[in-house]
């Protein structure tokens, strides 16, 4: 399981970068947001689905039948899904701006190095921007979780059931993905930058109020995770494309999947982990601090970038490498990096 578990993240994380990329590339010039927001309807209704057979099964079923069986229904659900992804992923064809940024162009050598090389800035603006939208994420549809169930026999300081907590990560993931297009268009007359600019802003200053809201009664958990996921929508509706105008075409696959897993295997999958030691130390209330602090480094990020309705998108990002090229898409034309 824990193999399969690692190939399953190794994968998500190559495609990653590919699938913003693309929602980009295909979406018209004045419809970005929107397009943009197709990814997070994707993950949120995912984790919507998990969370609902999360609800059933700890409702339906005692402990002793989901550790004997109970617990391999997601994954069975997981595969099904995995076969129809697979038959999607290679029935899939180019973007035409990918195409006509890398007609008769030779594969990158060193794609990952060249974003260094080329585009310094845009990589620390990828850090700094997933550090401080994956913390939230992996806070609200992960972290949270564990930290409202710990018993407080072991620590914990809510003693909230399982039950509780998957119906109240439910409500909010519906909300979370109800907001996606709405948000999107937005970002289409307000800029997209601003709509995440602003996003950070406010999660700087609620988290620590809404982590007090946080108790074992089931109408303050669903409060706590429909609130901040419905105002986090905000920034993910957008992500994908504030991601890509970072990074010319031929850079864009690989350099959004990388800097991304870097900076949310750093802040979102330490997320639990921190949580859990300050838990243990005392020191719950430190967390939410800690979320307020990486947004505000996530602030700091976006306001070096250009708000793309005044200006074009950055210059060094839409600078094309002459002669090179390093993603692909099409079932016909995939070569991978090389």
């Amino acid at each position: 399981m824990l193999t399969a578990r690692i190939a399953q993240g190794i994968s998500t994380g190559g495609e990653v970068g590919n699938s913003y990329a693309y929602l980009y590339e295909v979406a018209p010039a004045d419809r970005k947001g929107r397009y943009a927001s197709i990814g997070y309807i994707s993950t949120g209704s995912a984790t919507l689905v998990a969370s609902l057979l999360g609800y059933w099964i700890t409702s339906e079923f005692d402990s002793d039948t989901i550790s004997s069986w109970g617990w391999r229904v997601p994954f069975v659900v997981g595969a099904a899904l995995g076969v129809i992804v697979l038959w999607l992923r290679t029935s899939m064809a180019e973007s035409t701006e990918y195409v006509d940024n890398v007609s008769g162009a030779e594969p990158v050598s060193h794609p990952l190095w060249m974003t260094l090389r080329h585009y310094p800035r845009s990589v620390l603006r990828i850090i700094g921007m997933v550090s401080m939208t994956t913390v939230v994420y992996y806070t609200l549809t992960n972290a949270l979780k564990t930290y409202a169930t710990t018993p407080t026999k072991q620590g914990g300081t809510i003693g909230a059931s399982e039950s509780q907590a998957f119906l109240a990560l439910s409500i909010g993931m519906l909300v979370f993905v109800a907001l996606q297009y709405p948000f999107g268009a937005l970002a289409d007359r307000v800029g997209r930058r601003n709509t995440l600019l602003a996003c950070g802003a406010i999660f700087v200053v609620i988290s620590v109020p809404l982590s007090t809201l946080l108790t074992a009664d089931t109408t303050n958990l669903v409060v706590v995770f429909a609130v901040g996921l419905g105002l986090f929508a905000m920034a993910t509706s957008v992500a994908p494309a504030v991601l890509s105008d970072q990074l010319p075409p031929q850079l864009r696959g690989v350099g959004i999947g990388a800097w991304c897993n870097l900076a949310v295997a750093l802040f979102g999958g330490t997320a639990p982990l921190i949580v859990t030691a300050l838990t243990a130390a005392g020191h719950t209330d430190w967390f939410f601090w800690y979320i307020s602090i990486v947004c505000a480094f996530g602030v700091a990020a976006l306001l070096t970038m250009r708000d793309e309705r005044r200006h074009a998108v950055p210059a060094d990002s839409h600078q094309p490498l002459a002669g090179t090229c390093s993603h692909e898409f099409g079932a016909d034309t995939h070569s991978g990096v090389k």
